[in-house]
């Protein structure tokens, strides 16, 4: 896997991790190991591509989705705009799911994209 040596090593670990624990069917560790070397190197698309496999086959529907948008629209802002999309998400939703519109703030309203992609989120799409 030569795409490997583009990656800090921390999230080659972690995704080479991923793999092993998939074979295993320990998803929640692979969910966890992949999204690790996400958050190391954001734009380490077969992590993403892995990870948004791996929420399809757990019923994670709306990640997956989000995975797959990443994987499929890898260059500019768009990446950095859904990388964003997800943390705030995921902060929103382990501080007691505050309302979509504050995570994000207001100036979300005038993103075309990030509104579709808001309720997409926000109606299990």
């Amino acid at each position: 896997m030569e795409f490997l040596d583009a990656y800090p090593k921390k999230a080659v670990d972690a995704f080479r991790k991923g793999l092993e624990y998939r074979k295993q069917k320990k998803n929640e560790d692979a969910l966890k190991t992949f999204e690790m070397a996400i958050h190391v190197a954001p734009g380490f698309y077969q992590a993403h591509n892995q990870l948004g496999i791996l929420y399809k086959e757990v019923g994670r529907n709306d990640d997956a989705k989000n995975e797959t948008y990443i994987v499929e629209n890898p260059r500019g802002e768009q990446l950095k705009d859904v990388i964003e999309m997800r943390d705030q998400l995921l902060k929103a939703k382990e501080t007691g799911g505050h309302s979509i519109l504050s995570a994000y703030g207001q100036e979300s309203i005038h993103h075309p994209r990030k509104m579709h992609m808001l309720r997409s989120s926000a109606h299990g799409r």
